[in-house]
């Protein structure tokens, strides 16, 4: 279930617990996945001031796309 979000930067965001795999869906229509990600980074994604900040702060290249990490 993607949760959508108020940024001017990201428009939605999904996590399967089962897999550990978030999905960032970005308003210019790209989207990313990131393995191996806990619960409370997502949920810290979710309740942040700054959606854009917080992804770039705890998301953006330090986790691996779902391929790259097997």
């Amino acid at each position: 279930m993607q949760h959508s979000l108020k940024s001017s930067v990201i428009e939605g965001a999904s996590y399967d617990p089962k897999t550990k795999v978030m999905t960032v869906k970005f308003r210019t229509g790209k989207s990313y996945s990131y393995a191996a990600v806990p619960q409370d980074i997502f949920d810290g994604l979710l309740k942040a001031e700054s959606a854009g900040k917080y992804h770039t702060a705890h998301l953006k290249g330090k986790f691996k796309q779902p391929d790259a990490a097997k």
